[in-house]
């Protein structure tokens, strides 16, 4: 990409103003004051909206009841004690059922009933009957009689439009709201609606106690029977078979469970028996006096008066005496001779005792052994029996139980009979109202101060939407921070053409020497002009400068501005060729020589000379028209390319009013010939990515710009998009001072 010159002295002075700390805020002031006249426009639109619906619209009255859903009224009916609570597992589950059954169609029927209520055919409203008279109370009147009585469907679903019901809070009770266009209405409703609640309540307990009373009669006379029929049926049985029993027993198992603990008893003295007799017997066969002394020792059988036992006692003295005297005597002595001679006679009467003990031990094991015998035997006699009753038992005990069965049947429904009878007879609601209804003196809707207040801020609120969204999909140019962004020099702005673009479209300025009117001396003085100059000279020189001036899109104010800005050169003492190349649309040509049928082609073409296809408009100006049934092509390119080079030696400035700038165009294929380029986008109307696509497509025609010019500027709007557009001459001024 080639340097552009100016780009360093033009970015020391825009770079300050791109780095202010209150750039952004300024840039959200600017959207805001552009999207306020739309928003406090949507605004007022939907406020005279909304006065015109407040004055439309029917006001409605709403009157409240409040009703506590008290479950602490019925603990006299359900015997729960005064520990006990009565509450529902889930309080909020039964309080939305309770809500659903208030806005049921039952409760809405009963209160058109008592109400008298009809809906008037040209209002659609409720109206209430008041001269017929009203029915005082339909607490007695069943869920089947309320749902079969005719009530229009109007009335009902007039009546569920203006119901509210809702918990108030966290707590217990309920709030029914009623809204009518008439406030007695309304008063009515609310009141009749609380005790429509209860009369419900009261009707449904009636009704389901009712019901279930009729019902357990029936039950409990068949159960009395079945109970009567089963308790025969188990004494006919346990007399058919000879069950008798005491105490809940029949007597063979009792005397079955005698004898088997006979036997268990019979069996263990066999035992104990059977052991003496081994422990005995084997001490005296092997002629053990100490194990026989022991057996003594730990026998209970032996009283303290048998022989035995001092003939133990003398024989435990006669061993100690002689432990004590073994060591002092010798092993012969007479002593020890004696005594143990008296102790071996003692051993044999001991054990001559012992065998006779033992004979009585054996015929202890002997009678025992023939008892257990007769005990076993008896047993298995009444074992036999107790098989045999055993059998019919099994039958008897499934009598018994059916028996049992009906009987607790039979006791439970009696007491739920009981129950029912006495729910029916004392039944009590579980709510009542604690608030009354109050006639409404003032409309509940509308509320005009809140809707006027609410359609405002909606109707802001939309309009500032749809600004903001304006502006975020707003792709134009609009000020110099559009052009900064491209890294292209900003020249200025241009305001409105329109005056010139008339003058233009009607040949106003045909065979004038100057541009006339006031706009046009506005434009010549454009400060976006003395940048355009100021820059030329000091990037091209005074001499021979081929400057083009293009457009993205067709334009007026491309030629209008290329005409001043050759008439500005021209001014300031230059000869100036002003030359028409835009074939598309030669807004030049039609305004200063419309008759003309000579044009810049008849020079290309070799069929005149410059100086003959030249329009002179004054001293310093010459004009060269186009012909409109022009088109280019590669051998017109060419030679314009030649004609340029020709015009750049016979004038100072050749100014070139070219057709719109496109990727392919003929003001990039004439680029080459030119010193620079002046690009001018309408504000608020030339999309920046035609921009885009033009500086993508040749780095040779980008180089060349020399800056970009906003044309047909609103003024008015331009300071809410750049807060800096009056500051241009001290900014012309610090630009001159730093070329200096």
């Amino acid at each position: 990409m080639q340097h552009n010159p100016i780009e360093p002295a033009l970015s020391q002075l825009v770079e300050p103003a791109m780095h202010e700390p209150t750039a952004d805020l300024r840039r959200i002031g600017g959207i805001i004051r552009r999207c306020l006249p739309l928003a406090l426009a949507i605004g007022a639109l939907f406020a005279v909206l909304a006065a015109i619906f407040v004055s439309v619209v029917k006001p409605q009255y709403q009157a409240d009841v409040q009703i506590l859903l008290d479950l602490q009224s019925n603990r006299l009916l359900t015997g729960s004690q005064s520990g006990e609570s009565s509450q529902p597992s889930n309080l909020d589950d039964y309080v939305a059922t309770q809500i659903a059954v208030v806005q049921s169609d039952l409760v809405a029927r009963r209160v058109a009933k008592v109400l008298n209520l009809s809906v008037d055919p040209d209002t659609s409203n409720l109206v209430m009957d008041r001269a017929s008279e009203k029915v005082d109370r339909l607490s007695n009147v069943t869920s089947t009689e309320i749902a079969s009585m005719e009530v229009d469907p109007a009335v009902l679903n007039a009546i569920r439009a203006g119901l509210n019901v809702h918990q108030v809070e966290k707590s217990q009770v309920i709030e029914i709201s009623i809204r009518q266009t008439d406030p007695a209405v309304a008063q009515a409703m609310a009141e009749t609606f609380g005790r429509a609640y209860i009369d419900d309540q009261l009707s449904a307990r009636y009704e389901t106690t009712r019901n279930a009373g009729a019902w357990l009669e029936k039950r409990i006379e068949t159960l009395r029977e079945q109970s009567l029929q089963a308790n025969s049926e188990v004494e006919t049985y346990r007399a058919a078979n000879n069950l008798v029993s005491t105490n809940g027993r029949l007597v063979s198992d009792q005397k079955l469970q005698q004898l088997n603990d006979q036997l268990t008893t019979a069996r263990t003295a066999i035992t104990r028996s059977a052991a003496k007799v081994s422990i005995v017997e084997g001490a005296v066969e092997a002629g053990d006096v100490e194990t026989v002394i022991r057996a003594i020792a730990t026998s209970a059988d032996i009283p303290e008066t048998a022989p035995i036992r001092s003939l133990r006692q003398d024989y435990l003295q006669a061993t100690d005496r002689q432990r004590q005297m073994q060591p002092q005597a010798e092993g012969n002595s007479e002593q020890m001779v004696a005594l143990q001679s008296e102790i071996n006679r003692l051993s044999g009467l001991i054990l001559d005792e012992a065998r006779r003990i033992l004979d009585g031990y054996r015929n202890d094991l002997r009678a025992a052994e023939s008892e257990a015998a007769s005990i076993e035997k008896l047993t298995n006699t009444a074992t036999s029996q107790a098989q045999t009753d055993s059998s019919t038992l099994v039958t008897l005990r499934s009598l018994e139980q059916r028996s049992a069965s009906y009987n607790a049947l039979y006791q439970e429904y009696l007491a739920r009979y009981q129950e029912a009878v006495q729910q029916q007879t004392l039944s009590f609601p579980e709510a009542r109202v604690i608030s009354r209804a109050e006639m409404p003196e003032r409309a509940v809707f509308p509320n005009k101060k809140i809707i006027m207040a609410l359609a405002i801020i909606l109707g802001v609120g939309v309009g500032g939407a749809i600004g903001v969204a304006r502006e975020t999909f707003d792709e134009t140019f609009r000020s110099r921070r559009d052009i900064d962004k491209y890294d292209l020099n900003f020249l200025g702005y241009v305001e409105e053409t329109s005056a010139l673009t008339k003058l233009f479209r009607k040949g106003g300025l045909a065979g004038a020497s100057s541009l006339l009117g006031p706009a046009a001396q506005k434009l010549r003085n454009n400060k976006a002009l003395s940048m355009m100059r100021m820059a030329f000279d000091i990037h091209l020189g005074t001499r021979g400068k081929v400057i083009g001036f293009v457009s993205l899109a067709p334009s007026s104010s491309r030629s209008a501005l290329a005409l001043a800005y050759a008439e500005k050169e021209a001014l300031a003492g230059r000869r100036v060729l002003l030359l028409d190349a835009d074939a598309h649309d030669p807004f030049l040509t039609a305004a200063i020589a419309p008759a003309t049928t000579v044009s810049f082609i008849d020079i290309l073409r070799g069929t005149k000379t410059i100086e003959q296809a030249v329009t002179p408009l004054d001293n310093k100006i010459h004009f060269l028209p186009l012909s409109q049934d022009v088109a280019f092509n590669d051998t017109l390119t060419n030679a314009a390319s030649s004609l340029i080079k020709a015009c750049r030696a016979n004038y100072d400035i050749v100014v070139v009013d070219l057709p719109p700038a496109a990727p392919v165009s003929a003001a990039r294929a004439l680029a080459p010939s030119f010193d620079a380029f002046v690009c001018c986008v309408e504000w608020g109307t030339t999309q920046q990515q035609l921009l885009t696509s033009v500086l993508g497509a040749s780095p040779v025609f980008r180089s060349k710009f020399i800056g970009v010019v906003i044309t047909d500027v609103n003024t008015k709007k331009l300071a809410s998009y750049d807060a800096a557009t009056g500051d241009t001459t001290s900014w012309l001024g610090r630009f001159a001072k730093a070329q200096a």
